[in-house]
């Protein structure tokens, strides 16, 4: 199992839940688990628990999140979806 962990703005954790149930209804994917918690002024952390790593990679990758990699990022679907 992998967990990949995603800071957020209070002001896009709605667009990155709706952008993350997407992702996940297209891959045919159940996460184990799927927490969040407030990580400092205006920050949301999301934890998303898989039980398959290459799964867990793909979606670290595409959301740019933190995994056994290490490397981090923030969710800004806007410039993979079309989106402004």
């Amino acid at each position: 199992m992998r967990a990949v962990e995603l800071r957020v703005g209070f002001a896009a954790f709605g667009d990155a839940l709706s952008g993350m149930r997407q992702w996940l209804d297209h891959h045919g994917c159940h996460p184990v688990k799927f927490e969040h918690s407030t990580e400092g002024p205006g920050v949301v952390l999301i934890s998303v628990l898989f039980e398959q790593d290459d799964i867990a990679e793909t979606f670290r990758r595409d959301f740019g999140g933190v995994g056994e990699q290490g490397r981090s990022g923030s969710f800004d679907r806007r410039s993979s979806d079309g989106g402004g």
